[in-house]
Order: structure tokens, then C-alpha cells, then sequence
């Protein structure tokens, strides 16, 4: 009985991809995982042993894996491919086990690196130190929001990192990071206040080179934003979202932005719920002054959101379902009249004012929020709006919040 190996071996030598140029093998052998590379060629032959020990080798293990599959990787795979390694992905609950089997020096090719929830090992300290020895190392991600990322001192530099991806971390953490990044070119951050009232200066001074910047801000007021992100001179790109009310103000968005002189592309999304203690007219018509951005405002009496258009999926979108009025500002002839064929997760508000609002065709993921911790009176026709709102057969996923209990259900949970 042939195995599959046999098969392979079999079309290998029948289709004589051994004699292929070491080049072309190198370049086919990129998009091949290692697990998928070691089983389908490694041993075959003399000489693809000698190509794959020289190409550049990814391993992207899933969150979750069996603890064999996982005992296989390291004895099979990464110990005998660390030297050639380029991307590796390690898991949030295997990434103890990992450290404590492998010195992350010895990954010397390694160009991208994704760690995800290292706050669990409280040591990301010696995880970035190891780093600085890495000198390809090009984009590194810190991922997850189990965790507050946090650091103390530091006394060593990623010169050759140029992606920072970085979730859940302390503005204080962030910018003793920045320190060691001086040639970091593109980040990915979402943010939390570290200290109430503590003064914060502009990130430029850490990281000049910066041109892209995609930033998630929770519980951190407007005025420490500006003190941030303002005087970026080489900024290209703004990505910005934020679930608060000390953000709605357009002028003081326009402060901000008029020193970023190098500023090409902006997206935007700020949703908040809110009693307005200016006139809503006034804060809407603040947006005005951005109307070159392409800016839409939803809002009703108790709530506001803005973001630009095309809309970027950087978080849920957020909507009432009733009682939405919505304004535009910007190029109309630039201004897809379809935008809301780009939203995938849908964050509905539910209230007593009974007004149909927009229709999300493509929407997969649902979260209701009932504003009032008393019941909410919803109409006869409540799951009809629905089915005008976004298609129900769609929906993979729906959270409910109700009096600040949550519960979400799946489609796989429900079978």
C-alpha cells in the first residue's frame, strides 16, 4: 500500500522539481507552511533538504492547538528550522511553554513576530531584551487584551524594527517602548490612561520617522490625545478610533491636524453616548471645518457618531436603530452611497423612539446595548426593522447587554 509520502516522492521525481533552479524553489518554498514543508519535502531528497534549509520558512500555529500537535512543532519543526525561521506566531496559551524550550536569540532570520497575551508571563521585559539581539526583525506584535502590557526600565534598542502592532498597553508602557523603536516607521496601538492628569509630550520625539499610525483610544481625554500625537512631521497616515465623549469637537480635531503637515490620508471613528452641554447643532456644524476628510455624523438627542468615509473597519460600528438623524460633510461626488455595504459588525443602541434607520447589508457580527437599565418598550414590528436593518441570515454572532449584564451567543453555540 503506497503512503502519502510515496505519492510525493513519486511526483517529485516524475515531474523532476528537484532539478528546478535553487532560486525558483526558494521562491515557491515562501508560501508553504512549515508543517506543510517538512511533511511534503524535507528528506526526500539530499539536495531540497539543502534549498529548505536556506528559504524562508513561516509558522503561523493557531490559538488553541492540541498539546501534541503542539510537543510536535517544537520537536519536529522549529528546532530543526529556527536558524531559517522568518514569521512565527506562538499562541497565548503555549507561549510559556514555548519560552521555556527555545531562546528567542537563537531565531536569527526571524523578520515577523507575534506574541500573543505575553502580559500573562510578566516578563516582557526580558521578551523585548532577547528582541534587541534579532537584528531582522522587522514588524513585531504584542496581541491581546487579557492583559495590560507594562514595563518599568529599559536599557536596550530594536534598531531594525519598522511594524510595532501592540494591543491593550498603558500610554506610560508605550512610550518607554517608543524609546527603544527610534526607527519604527509604522504602528498599530490601542491605549489606555496610565495615571489620571499626568502629563504626556508628543510621541515625535521618540519615533521621527513615523508615517503610519493607527491608533485605539480607551479612557483617555482629548487634551492628552493632543499632547500625543501632535508636531508628527513625517506622518502620512491617521487611523483613529475612540468610544468617548471628550472626543466629538471638530475644532479640536482641526487643531490637532494642522500639525501634521506631511498628512495625506486620515480615517476617523468616535462613537459616544452623551447629554450635550453645548447646543447639538453647534458640535454637528463643528465638523464642517473637516469637510475635506468626508465626514458623517449619526446622532440622536443622546447620541453621536463620526467617522469618515469611505468607513475603515476599525472597531464595531455603532448605530441606533431608531431615532438616527445623519449629516455629511465633504466632496459628495467622492462619497460611496453604498458605505454601509463595508460594515461587518454591527453595535445596535436600543431606545423608545421607534424610526427606522439604515440598511448593513453585509453585517456578521451583532451586538444589542439597551440604553435604560428599565425595560425598553420595542414596537410589534421590532424583528421586521431588524430584517430591514441588516440581513438576519447572515449573522454569525449576537452579544445582548441589558442592565450591565452581558451574554453573547453563537450560531455554533446554539447547534
Amino acid at each position: 500500500m503506497q503512503t502519502n509520502r510515496d505519492i510525493i516522492t513519486k511526483g517529485i521525481m516524475s515531474s523532476k522539481f528537484e532539478e528546478l533552479p535553487v532560486e525558483m524553489m526558494l521562491e515557491i518554498f515562501q508560501y508553504i507552511d512549515a508543517y506543510d514543508l517538512y511533511h511534503g519535502f524535507y528528506d526526500l531528497i539530499a539536495r531540497l533538504n539543502l534549498v529548505i534549509n536556506t528559504a524562508d520558512i513561516k509558522l503561523h500555529m493557531i490559538d488553541y492547538i492540541h498539546p501534541e500537535i503542539f510537543d510536535y512543532y517544537c520537536s519536529n519543526i522549529i528546532s530543526r528550522f529556527k536558524h531559517c525561521l522568518s514569521y512565527l506566531r506562538v499562541p497565548s496559551d503555549k507561549l510559556e511553554k514555548f519560552l521555556k524550550l527555545f531562546n528567542l536569540n537563537e531565531f536569527v532570520s526571524l523578520r515577523a513576530l507575534i506574541l500573543c497575551e505575553p502580559k500573562q508571563l510578566d516578563d516582557e521585559r526580558m521578551i523585548l531584551e532577547k528582541l534587541s539581539k534579532l537584528k531582522q526583525l522587522k514588524y513585531l506584535s504584542l496581541n491581546g487584551d487579557k492583559y495590560l502590557i507594562q514595563l518599568n526600565t529599559i536599557d536596550y534598542s530594536l534598531i531594525s524594527l519598522q511594524y510595532l502592532n501592540i494591543d491593550c498597553c498603558k500610554i506610560k508602557t508605550f512610550l518607554f517602548i517608543l524609546q527603544i523603536i527610534p526607527n519604527i516607521k509604522h504602528i498599530r496601538c490601542s491605549l489606555r490612561l496610565s495615571v489620571p492628569h499626568e502629563q504626556y509630550e508628543s510621541i515625535g520625539k521618540y519615533v521621527p520617522k513615523l508615517i503610519s499610525l493607527k491608533f485605539k483610544s480607551y479612557y483617555i481625554n482629548f487634551d492628552t490625545i493632543l499632547l500625543l500625537l501632535s508636531n508628527l512631521l513625517e506622518l502620512k497616515k491617521l487611523s483613529f478610533a475612540a468610544h468617548s465623549f471628550d472626543c466629538y469637537n471638530g475644532y479640536k480635531w482641526s487643531q490637532l491636524l494642522s500639525t501634521l503637515p506631511l498628512l495625506k490620508k486620515f480615517q476617523f471613528f468616535i462613537d459616544a453616548t452623551v447629554a450635550f452641554e453645548d447646543s447639538i447643532d453647534d458640535v454637528i456644524q463643528s465638523w464642517n471645518i473637516l469637510s475635506q476628510w468626508n465626514i458623517q455624523i449619526n446622532y440622536s438627542n443622546v447620541f453621536i457618531c463620526v467617522y469618515t468615509l469611505p468607513f475603515s473597519q476599525l472597531c464595531w460600528f455603532t448605530t441606533c436603530l431608531y431615532n438616527m438623524k445623519t449629516l455629511t460633510f465633504g466632496d459628495q461626488n467622492k462619497i460611496m452611497l453604498n458605505d454601509n455595504d463595508n460594515i461587518q459588525q454591527l453595535f445596535i443602541r436600543l431606545t423608545n423612539d421607534h424610526k427606522i434607520l439604515a440598511r448593513y447589508s453585509n453585517v456578521q457580527s451583532v451586538y444589542f446595548y439597551f440604553e435604560s437599565n428599565l425595560p425598553v418598550s420595542l414596537p410589534s414590528t421590532f424583528l421586521e426593522d431588524l430584517s430591514k436593518t441588516f440581513q438576519l441570515s447572515t449573522v454569525q454572532s449576537l452579544g445582548i447587554t441589558y442592565n450591565r449584564v452581558e451574554n453573547s451567543i453563537t450560531k455554533e453555540s446554539k447547534r
